[in-house]
């Protein structure tokens, strides 16, 4: 069956452009090796190889370590081969921007982490856009319309995936179009497991008909430990059907949309070599333990309807678990950090670098989650003063409906207040003989005034601004925060943009100026950061869509100090 995949792939080498999507499990690298051995057979034959073969990979950020190691040895073997044998090739590794990084998704609080049964937006920002920016910016205009995409899609894999490649078309022999009207090649679609298997035991036993660049050594051992089995394809086959999304083996360290993630703790328990990925198997427990306390929520809507209300229930973490979610994390990297300086290597991950900290920071400014430069008060405390915060040991809450929605009456949504600064840092435009250059200011197309900031494609740190803030600023930071010093609301955001170390997309300008409105809303009403949790489900409240009179309970522990509606929700936030 592998002569007929490299029949057809040999053809179409020599006719099209070629591109491989290559995850790292076992039916991508099958493909893969396909590959190389067609374009080592054009090559021997006297043909020509069409267009550079581009192979594309994907790194979340938060790959599982082992996976991660994995990917970079097999990616620098694949060059080496390559180049050894003038095939022509390209290898491209696409990653999530600042703000489609997990670190800032959940920790920044821009979103929750996708748990079962919910919508997998992780996958969206961490894999798809990744992946659709890397194929637009490496299409050659001239040849975008004929490039087609090997794949390793199989029927066999399961109904669902059997079912999805009967409506696309799918065929092994000749490129097939997609619903995205790219072309896509499936050659090893009526493979079974076993076969999939058999072929990469001939590759791992060094048979020359079909060794190229790798024996797949690591992909044996790495499903072995996944499943918690001697032998790979025994518990490759034991697990069969029960692929969930991403798959644990090759997926996110962190992965919740899968549930529990068994084969992490099959690895684990397995060998002492992962001992090293305990605390990021107890941090995946510890979210997925923790997704019904809502508690651990925000509460307020970020938008004001036509009525003056704002939304009551449970949203994005609240301040405080946020807090706790960046000193887990620091603690996780500080403790492989020094794992590695003890054992004589260089640490396996780093979740949380500089410019992630910095964006952290920028982040719970802008949303006043958190005084400025709390997420380097978090820093300091555990990378400088030796602090550690091991993730805990929760058990499960209990699953429970959604409260009901509900609303607050604030009156004048905040981006039509004139009392509101918005993204414009007044007091430095004041400021006389400041050591801090003033950024200057433009009028947006509404007519507020806001701070000419550095712009770009997307939000974003300028690396060497990063590495100046800490070689020159981050002390200085640091004494003034010791000694009380009040940096104010979206204090950190204005000074990171000021100092022109932080750009945004032109676009989002008028989007940030009224995030900060709202912000500096609720900071003149004393609901920023925890208060929110605190102290806003107790206030008047109505429900959202009921005639009803009083207010609903939002949760167990907000039951107490209700308000009547309506007048009284009016003096409340006058």
């Amino acid at each position: 069956m592998n002569k007929d995949a490299i029949s057809s792939m040999q053809r179409l080498l020599c006719d099209r452009p070629v591109s491989v999507a290559w995850s790292g499990g076992k039916d991508s690298s099958v493909v893969l090796n396909l590959t190389m051995q067609a374009a080592k057979a054009v090559l021997e034959s006297g043909q020509t190889i069409a267009a550079p073969i581009l192979v594309t990979h994907g790194d979340t950020g938060i790959e599982n370590p082992e996976i991660r190691a994995y990917a970079s040895t097999e990616i620098g073997r694949l060059r080496r081969y390559a180049e050894r044998h003038r095939i022509p090739l390209a290898v491209h590794v696409a990653t999530p921007n600042l703000t489609e990084s997990w670190p800032l998704r959940v920790i920044g609080g821009r979103a929750l982490p996708s748990f079962p049964g919910m919508n997998h937006d992780c996958t969206t920002d961490l894999k798809i856009h990744p992946m659709q920016r890397l194929r637009k910016r490496l299409q050659n205009p001239k040849t975008a319309a004929s490039l087609v995409t090997i794949i390793g899609t199989r029927f066999e894999e399961s109904p669902q995936r059997a079912a999805r490649m009967l409506e696309r078309e799918e065929t092994a022999d000749k490129p097939w179009l997609g619903d995205d009207n790219q072309w896509y090649l499936s050659p090893i679609a009526y493979w079974t497991m076993e076969e999939v298997w058999e072929y990469l035991g001939q590759c791992r036993d060094g048979n020359p008909d079909v060794l190229t660049f790798s024996r797949f050594e690591e992909v044996f051992r790495i499903y072995a430990d996944a499943a918690g089995s001697s032998c790979a394809v025994v518990g490759d086959m034991a697990t069969k059907g029960q692929a969930k999304p991403c798959g644990a083996r090759t997926g996110c360290a962190v992965c919740t949309p899968i549930g529990r993630d068994k084969s992490l703790e099959a690895m684990i328990e397995a060998d002492p070599r992962y001992h090293y990925l305990l605390g990021l198997n107890q941090l995946q427990r510890f979210l997925l333990n923790t997704r019904w306390d809502f508690t651990r929520r925000n509460w307020m809507g970020r938008s004001v309807d036509a009525e003056g209300y704002i939304t009551i229930a449970p949203d994005v973490y609240s301040p405080d678990m946020l807090r706790d979610l960046l000193r887990y994390v620091l603690t996780i990297d500080a403790v492989e950090a020094e794992t590695a300086r003890a054992e004589g290597h260089a640490p396996r991950f780093q979740w949380i670098d500089p410019k992630i900290l910095l964006a952290i920071d920028a982040q719970w400014s802008l949303y006043g989650y958190h005084p400025a430069f709390e997420a380097l008060r978090i820093f300091h405390d555990v990378h400088d003063l030796g602090r550690r915060y091991p993730v805990p040991d929760v058990d499960a809450w209990p699953q429970q409906p959604m409260p009901r929605k509900q609303r607050l009456y604030v009156g004048t949504p905040w981006e039509d207040q004139q009392d509101l600064q918005g993204y414009r840092d007044i007091q430095q435009e004041i400021a006389v003989g400041s050591d801090s250059p003033c950024m200057g200011t433009r009028r947006l197309a509404n007519g507020h005034v806001v701070m000419d900031v550095e712009s770009s494609v997307a939000f974003d740190f300028d690396d060497e601004g990063v590495a100046d803030f800490f070689g020159l600023e981050y002390d200085a930071i640091l004494e003034d925060l010791q000694d009380g010093r009040d940096f104010g609301c979206c204090g950190s955001y204005l000074y990171y943009s000021r100092m022109g170390m932080l750009s945004v997309a032109p676009q989002a300008i008028a989007t940030i100026d009224k995030i900060m409105r709202r912000t500096q809303w609720l900071y003149a009403k004393g609901w920023n950061g925890q208060r929110q949790v605190e102290f806003l489900p107790h206030r008047s409240i109505r429900p959202e869509k009921d005639g009803m009179t009083g207010p609903l309970p939002l949760h167990e522990s907000f039951l107490e100090h209700h308000l009547d509606t309506g007048q009284k929700q009016q003096e409340l936030v006058a």
